[in-house]
């Protein structure tokens, strides 16, 4: 071998050896270092995610609690106009009929929905119901026997005349 390939055969060795000397410690670190970011972008965006499903969790629990005592609150009154705290119910309910025609007009009046249908129904298997269809009408369930099925009324006022408009066999 001459000596001038001899040279520069020996200082490219060296001179690769050198780069990878200088570069290999770079690398690494660079390699580490991406690692660290990533790892920490990846724990902030979970606490991130975390954060905000508790605090969408937390609207959300929110808003069915005022929903459920919103209705709860409706579900009151209607009651409270339909059966006053202290009213006692006869066993049979076929003597009451225009009371419990105007006392649910009313309560079926108080917020038009969901509590647009009262219903009443004692030990002897009697019931009355009232839906309202409409601001001025509303249908009248009445069943004064349990063998019976309801024949169903419309009324156009709250102390209107009942007019029948047939049975209604659903349960």
């Amino acid at each position: 071998m001459s000596p001038v390939s001899a040279q520069s055969a020996a200082h490219g060795t060296s001179s690769t050896s050198l780069k990878r000397r200088l570069l290999t410690p770079f690398l690494v670190c660079i390699v580490l270092l991406t690692v660290v970011v990533a790892v920490l972008v990846h724990q902030a965006g979970q606490r991130v995610i975390g954060d905000s499903m508790d605090t969408v969790l937390t609207q959300k629990v929110a808003n069915i609690t005022h929903a459920i005592q919103r209705h709860l609150l409706g579900s009151v009154a209607a009651l409270e106009v339909a059966a006053p705290l202290g009213l006692t119910f006869s066993p049979d309910i076929s003597q009451q009929l225009p009371a419990l025609q105007e006392r649910f007009w009313t309560a079926t009046s108080l917020h038009s929905r969901p509590y647009d249908y009262v219903y009443f129904g004692n030990e002897a298997g009697q019931s009355f119901g009232m839906k309202r269809l409409e601001p001025d009408l509303a249908e009248m369930r009445v069943s004064l026997s349990p063998q019976e099925p309801r024949r169903l009324f419309h009324i156009s006022k709250i102390d209107g005349k009942p007019v029948y408009e047939g049975s209604d066999t659903r349960p």
